[in-house]
C-alpha cells in the first residue's frame, strides 16, 4: 500500500480516539477521494446523531440535521440498494433528472455547491449507520471508477475507527495510550503483525478463558478454544497485519458463554509500525463503554 495510503489510515484512526477528533474526519475523507468538501455523519432511525463537514458553511450540518437529511434522496436510495462499504456515486443511485427536481438540490444543495458526491451508507452499530458524502462541485469533474476504488479502500477503515470510538466510549479524553487501556474496564490486547501479545489489559487477561480466548504459549498468539472460531480470529489478525481494517467476530466457551471480539490496527499514537491490531473484548452481557468515573480516573 503507499505510504500516503497509510498515512491517511492512520489519521482516520487518530482522529477517531481523540475527544474532538469526529470533526476531523471529513476533511481526511475528502483527501482520500479528491472532494472539494465532504460530510460524515452517524445517523440511526431518529435521525443524524453526530456530524461533522469540511469545506462547507459552518450552519450547514446543523440546517442538514435539523431538516434536511429527512429530505436528502440518497439515504432511501442507498438503503434501497442495501447499505454497503463500497462507495457508490450520488448519480449512479439518483438520476440528475430527479435530483435537480428534488427539494434538497433545490434548497440546500445547490447553494453549497455540492452537486455530486461518492460515497454511501454503512452499518457500525446494530441500528447506526455512517453516512459518508465526498463532494465535488457542478462544474468540477465528473467521480469515476477509479475514484470509487480510491475511496473503497479507506471506507473499512473509517467503519472500524467509528465502532472502536463507540466501543471504548466517547468521553472527552486528550489521548489514549497504555496506562489508560490497563485502566479500562473493556478487554484490550494489542497483537503485533507476527503474532506476539504485545500488551495485554487486566481486564482481558480476566475476561478471556471465560469466554474461550486463548492466550499461546509464550505470549504468541491469540487465538479461541473453537476451532472455526481460531480461524476467524487469526484472519482478521492476519488482515490487520497486512494493513486491512480486520472486522468483529465472538468466541465461545464450554459452558455457553460468548465474548464479541473487535478487530482493529492501532491508532498510530500509539508509536508503532502499521500491522499491529488493537482488539476489544467485551462479553455478551458486558457494558458496551465504560461509565464516566471511571474514565475520570483515568484521565
Amino acid at each position: 500500500m503507499p505510504r500516503a495510503s497509510h498515512g491517511l489510515i492512520g489519521d482516520i484512526y487518530d482522529a477517531a480516539m481523540e475527544a474532538d477528533g469526529f470533526a476531523r474526519l471529513p476533511e481526511i475523507m475528502a483527501r482520500s477521494g479528491r472532494g472539494g468538501s465532504a460530510v460524515v455523519a452517524v445517523i440511526d432511525d431518529r435521525g443524524c446523531v453526530e456530524g461533522a463537514t469540511a469545506n462547507l458553511p459552518e450552519a450547514a450540518m446543523a440546517r442538514y440535521a435539523a431538516y434536511f437529511h429527512s429530505v436528502n434522496p440518497f439515504v432511501p436510495a442507498a438503503f434501497a440498494a442495501g447499505p454497503q462499504l463500497a462507495p457508490r456515486r450520488s448519480l449512479d443511485l439518483v438520476s440528475e433528472v430527479d435530483f435537480r427536481q428534488s427539494e434538497f438540490y433545490c434548497d440546500f444543495t445547490r447553494e453549497l455547491d455540492t452537486f455530486q458526491f461518492v460515497g454511501g451508507v454503512f452499518p457500525i452499530a446494530p441500528g447506526r449507520f455512517c453516512e459518508l458524502g465526498i463532494h465535488r462541485g457542478e462544474r468540477s469533474s465528473r467521480f469515476d471508477e477509479r475514484d470509487v476504488r480510491r475511496v473503497g479502500r479507506f471506507t473499512p477503515h473509517l467503519q472500524r475507527a467509528l465502532q472502536l470510538r463507540l466501543r471504548l466510549g466517547a468521553a472527552d479524553r486528550p489521548s489514549l495510550g497504555y496506562a489508560a487501556l490497563d485502566g479500562l474496564a473493556i478487554g484490550c490486547v494489542i497483537v503485533g503483525p507476527d503474532g506476539r501479545i504485545i500488551f495485554a489489559n487486566a481486564a482481558a487477561e480476566a475476561t478471556a478463558p471465560v469466554g474461550g480466548l486463548t492466550f499461546g504459549a509464550g505470549r504468541v498468539g491469540l487465538g479461541a478454544t473453537r476451532r472455526e472460531e481460531a480461524l476467524r480470529l487469526a484472519a482478521l489478525l492476519a488482515d490487520v497485519a497486512a494493513g486491512g481494517a480486520g472486522g468483529a467476530t465472538a468466541t465461545t466457551a464450554a459452558d455457553g458463554a460468548r465474548l464479541f471480539v473487535l478487530v482493529a490496527p492501532l491508532p498510530p499514537r500509539f508509536g508503532v509500525a502499521p500491522g499491529y491490531a488493537l482488539v476489544t473484548i467485551r462479553a455478551e452481557n458486558g457494558s458496551p463503554a465504560i461509565d464516566g468515573p471511571s474514565l475520570k480516573r483515568i484521565f
